[in-house]
């Protein structure tokens, strides 16, 4: 599983950082949704997060970062929140959202990494320095009030709020949709305008203001997010609905073409055997098994989707089957071909029982299917010379008492079975093919208005 992997690699990459920069003691910890290996020096710590379920506001695979001035309090901070005390004028991002393989992870954590070893040594100033690091918590905790809370936090409750505003606003500002995904995925325009509004609002964090700000003065292009680091717009280009949509509407087609044709062959062959030695045959037109073939085609395009997208999307199609695998559930496409299954066999055996329903008219005597229970068959022979009644019906009441006017031919065999033309072929057809094989054994035919006493 590449949760695992990416995890398993990461354990490398920490180590290594950690003997770089001499760390005193590396723990890790790992529950269900995250991660996390705490870095303790002589005075700080650092802390790597990696996410491995999709939440609310935060991307499956997202890696980033917190810092303590001390190794042993609650207080941590973002990278945004000390950029001013450590790179002022780099506004690159240092969020990692949806790390979908080994290569990736690899661009992701040397940029990290790179980063805190050119401030490991400004961070441990920053710490020692204890009016700088009151300084740094209080305007943490005015875009907290600003943002999140409506008064200072009670101190058995500070550490649970800090976390609550991590999962709730930091996070939700720098890996959710919004304003600052526009950047990463380079849609400039959305993103000031969302800015914009967010100002407005007053909802902007101190770093997202200084963002702003230097986004609608720069004039040239600014790399806020290296490529081999993003793959927020890749994942934005495969998970595409549109795209998506389009190999689904395409697979679907593909998919209503073959098993219709296999339908409809199937059609022909049992409307061949039996019609052997019919005067005249009245079975399913071969054309039906098209229409049979729309539920398991529709349910084959959505499992099948990715066959249509392996030949339109050929150089993004491995990454994007990565990422793909990355974002949704495990079970989802056992389950979309689980799906399909089900959805082909009941179409299969619906277009079969179909086709068996129909009606052989010969010589002396028709045959026609009389079980009217979908998987049952049981042909019922019916001689012309027990005909005891012809009727031609105006129409049908149905359950709820409303006259339906579909007009169909009726028999009736001294047996009591009742042969009923609805269902089987038009009146005009009963009229040109069937009526002048039977004529010989009737004298009139009956008119009446509703035929339910004769079917019920």
């Amino acid at each position: 599983m590449i949760t695992n992997e990416l995890i398993q690699q990461l354990h490398i990459g920490v180590d290594a950082f950690a003997n770089k920069t001499n760390a005193l003691a590396v723990d890790f910890a790992d529950d269900k949704n995250r991660a996390i290996w705490s870095l303790k020096y002589n005075i700080i710590k650092l802390e790597f997060i990696f996410t491995k379920k999709e939440k609310l506001v935060c991307p499956k695979h997202t890696l980033f970062c917190r810092v303590y001035f001390s190794k042993n309090e609650i207080y941590f901070y973002h990278l945004p929140e000390l950029m001013p005390y450590l790179e002022a004028d780099n506004f690159q991002c240092y969020y990692y959202p949806y790390i979908e393989s080994k290569e990736r992870l690899t661009a992701c954590f040397t940029m990290l990494s790179e980063f805190l070893c050119r401030n490991y040594s400004v961070i441990n100033e920053l710490a020692k320095n204890l009016e700088t690091c009151e300084k740094i918590q209080e305007e943490k905790l005015a875009d907290m009030l600003a943002l999140f809370l409506s008064e200072v936090p009670e101190p058995q409750l500070e550490a649970d709020m800090w976390g609550l505003y991590e999962e709730y606003v930091l996070l939700l500002h720098y890996v959710g949709a919004g304003a600052y995904r526009q950047l990463l995925i380079g849609n400039e325009a959305e993103a000031l305008k969302q800015y914009e509004q967010m100002e407005k609002k007053g909802s902007l964090m101190t770093y997202e203001k200084r963002l702003y700000e230097f986004w609608q003065t720069k004039e040239e292009t600014y790399e806020i997010f290296p490529e081999p680091c993003n793959s927020i717009k890749n994942v934005k280009q495969w998970d595409n609905p549109s795209k998506e949509g389009k190999s689904v509407f395409l697979m679907g087609l593909v998919c209503e073409l073959i098993f219709g044709v296999i339908f409809s062959v199937m059609i022909v062959i049992i409307n061949a055997v039996l019609s052997k030695g019919a005067v005249y045959y009245a079975g399913m037109p071969w054309v039906i098994g098209f229409l049979f073939a729309g539920l398991p085609a529709v349910f084959g395009g959505i499992a099948h989707r990715n066959l249509v997208r392996r030949f339109m999307e050929k150089d993004t199609f491995e990454e994007g089957l990565q990422l793909e695998k990355m974002i949704n559930p495990k079970w989802i496409e056992p389950f979309a071909r689980v799906v399909f299954i089900i959805a082909f066999v009941v179409g299969l055996v619906t277009n079969i029982q179909g086709a068996f329903s129909s009606t052989s008219f010969y010589d002396t005597y028709l045959a026609f299917d009389v079980d009217e229970e979908f998987f049952g068959w049981e042909l019922a022979v019916c001689e012309y010379d027990k005909l005891q009644k012809v009727y031609y019906s105006g129409g049908v009441y149905n359950d709820y008492g409303d006259f339906i006017g579909r007009p169909s031919y009726l028999l009736e065999f001294e047996n009591g079975v009742v042969w009923d033309s609805d269902g089987y072929m038009n009146v005009k057809d009963v009229e040109t093919r069937v009526l002048p094989i039977i004529k010989e054994y009737y004298d009139e035919i009956e008119h009446i208005e509703a035929r339910n006493d004769l079917i019920e």
